[in-house]
């Protein structure tokens, strides 16, 4: 099983012969195993000579560097370096555009990927029996009936769903901070996160999406090329529609892990003027978690055990299949 290398100190990432290492500020130097790696995650400022970064495109390992100002309190993806696609096809990028600029094949898939968040939210919420009533109003929440009644026509269809999505998560965070022990998101606030709760939702969705475009290039599809979120808001914006159904049951139960189990406290926060990051200490934390759940394996009714990272793929494998073959496209549901 491939597995992620993440990078939190200052340092030098150079090459020896045909091995990588990694040289921080105290002069403390280490040997970087390839094997089985697929990503390589830059959480702090990091030089790469040419000759470190030519054997990471060789081994086809993605690099993705991560940018914090803590006195403006943001921490964001910076870029992806993405090693030379090996799998090109022309005729999945003519389809997958085509079916951008059908919108109604466009409102059609990005319905999917809302349905299908709402559906893993509800996965994640009905164990707890304190809000069965936010879950029973997730249930009864038919997207695409709740798209008919809105729809009037068909230029304004994205922002019908993307207000269709808004609503939906704000039944699932008011429902979480009921659930939650300590730390609240009281609101989602980004750019910077204002409180504990946001900056662990925000670390680990950009972990989450660096994931989710590894997955993609593994696979024919255009990372740029996007339904539900605009391809002109993010260079990698397919990335954020296919992260989606996911984050409910990889980001917020890493949230609820580690406030109720009293793993995440005060220390391993770093408070700005407006905002709240999370510290050296705090990341390792909740990369520890994300690792665990990431690779996770599960049986899914009608699909199999494997882990949540195959099931990423499988994802772009059902959308490659859409384009092609016209066969529904299906978002990943949590089934037991």
């Amino acid at each position: 099983m491939s597995k992620n290398i993440y990078i939190i100190s200052i340092g030098k990432l150079f090459r020896k012969y045909n091995n990588l290492y990694f040289i921080d500020k105290d002069k403390k130097k280490r040997a970087i195993p390839l094997e089985n790696i697929s990503n390589i995650f830059i959480l702090n400022k990091v030089s790469i000579t040419y000759n470190a970064l030519k054997l990471i495109a060789d081994r086809n390992i993605f690099l993705h560097f991560f940018y914090e100002n803590r006195e403006k309190g943001i921490f964001y993806h910076l870029g992806s370096f993405v090693p030379k696609h090996k799998n090109p096809a022309g005729i999945i990028h003519i389809k997958q555009a085509l079916a951008y600029n059908d919108i109604q094949k466009r409102s059609e898939i990005a319905l999917e990927i809302v349905d299908a968040t709402r559906y893993n939210m509800i996965k994640v919420l009905e164990k707890y029996s304190e809000i069965k009533d936010y879950v029973q109003r997730l249930r009864s929440y038919n997207v695409k009936e709740e798209f008919k009644r809105n729809f009037n026509d068909w230029k304004n269809s994205i922002n019908i769903i993307l207000g269709i999505e808004s609503n939906i998560w704000q039944i699932f965070y008011d429902a979480l901070d009921k659930v939650l022990k300590t730390y609240k998101l009281e609101k989602r606030t980004r750019r910077p996160p204002r409180n504990e709760a946001n900056a662990i939702v925000s670390f680990s969705n950009m972990l989450l999406y660096s994931q989710v475009l590894s997955e993609i290039y593994k696979t024919h599809l255009d990372p740029t090329i996007s339904f539900l979120h605009e391809p002109f808001e993010r260079r990698f914006s397919l990335a954020l529609d296919f992260a989606e159904p996911f984050k409910p049951i990889i980001t917020f139960r890493i949230l609820i892990w580690l406030i109720n189990q009293d793993m995440i406290k005060s220390e391993h926060f770093v408070k700005g003027l407006d905002s709240i990051l999370l510290n050296e200490y705090g990341r390792k934390l909740v990369i520890k978690e994300f690792d665990k759940r990431i690779d996770e394996t599960i049986k899914i009714k009608g699909k199999g055990r494997k882990s949540i990272k195959t099931f990423i793929r499988k994802q772009c494998y059902n959308l490659e299949r859409y384009l092609i073959e016209e066969y529904p496209f299906e978002a990943f549901r949590l089934r037991y």
